[in-house]
């Protein structure tokens, strides 16, 4: 579980992370990473947090130091929904989420680092879900350069979920997830090396 993306990596191998293809081939190894027993023992011995760094430390790698696609893999691969049902009058509508097998798909979300805050919920779930919003909000300010657009993004999506989502809601913790990725976001623009966990720090 060590962290490669100080590697120095060329311009063309950075870019080439952009195209598609690439993109989809990190998304499903980097689900794949934490599916894996390993990533399990790790979160076992060394704790969420540290396991949070190192689904982030391991975006780094795939994508050859691409801070920004490496937050953007980090926001899919955390997604917590097999399926997003939208609220319409007479029609029950889901529109998948993933690709994976359902099997694939439990097996990952179990695995997913829950009690990252010394606040987390008891609950076994706990902040599950809070990890989309950590990396998603990294991945805007990070992209757009721009801490007001994530914040109104961030309560726009909110809303929306709120009122168009099944089972959604407008959620105080989301909003402090989305809050932690800004401060991820901004950090990361000021130093790559920056990790999740000097934003979070189990707080």
């Amino acid at each position: 579980m060590q962290d490669s993306s100080s590697s120095d990596y060329s311009a063309f191998e950075a870019m080439v992370t952009l195209f598609p293809p690439f993109l989809l081939q990190n998304i499903s190894e980097l689900k794949s990473f934490i599916r894996n027993d390993e990533f399990l023992n790790f979160k076992k011995q060394n704790g969420d947090l540290a396991a949070v760094d190192s689904v982030y430390q391991k975006a780094k790698e795939l994508t050859r130091g691409n801070t920004g696609i490496s937050l953007l893999i980090c926001t899919i691969a955390t997604l917590d929904h097999y399926t997003l049902g939208i609220k319409i009058p007479l029609i029950n509508l889901y529109i998948p989420l993933t690709n994976e097998t359902k099997e694939d798909f439990r097996k990952r979300t179990s695995n997913l680092p829950t009690h990252f805050y010394n606040n987390s919920p008891s609950y076994p779930y706990g902040d599950k879900d809070k990890l989309q919003h950590i990396f998603g909000s990294a991945f805007l300010i990070y992209a757009f350069e721009s801490e007001g657009l994530a914040e109104r993004y961030s309560l726009f999506v909110e809303k929306i979920e709120d009122r168009y989502i099944k089972d959604g809601n407008y959620d105080e913790r989301d909003m402090k997830a989305n809050k932690d990725g800004q401060k991820f976001g901004l950090l990361l623009m000021k130093n790559k090396n920056a990790k999740p966990s000097d934003v979070l720090n189990g707080k």
